[in-house]
């Protein structure tokens, strides 16, 4: 993940925190996922929440998968938008 501002890295690496991601992301990924953070001060910072196709992850979806999004997807979204963050590989 990364991060334009320190205070926001900070906050993820809180335990408390780790642990409310890891449950989203074990929800929406189906399995657990090991995360780093980066600090990048250059990083853009949208006024949207970027769509499923902006967000890269390692996981094939089945091409003929429904396009909805679970709660929980919306949750790791919101995170993104509330942190100014996103998701990198």
């Amino acid at each position: 993940m990364a991060f334009k501002y320190k205070f926001h890295q900070d906050r993820v690496l809180q335990p408390s925190v780790q642990e409310i991601l890891q449950k989203v992301f074990t929800e929406v990924l189906g399995s657990t996922v090991a995360f780093s953070t980066v600090l990048d001060e250059a990083l853009e910072i949208g006024n949207e929440t970027p769509s499923p196709a902006e967000i890269q992850t390692n996981v094939e979806t089945p091409p003929d998968a429904p396009e909805e999004k679970s709660p929980a997807e919306n949750d790791v979204d919101a995170i993104l938008k509330m942190f100014g963050g996103k998701v990198v590989s």
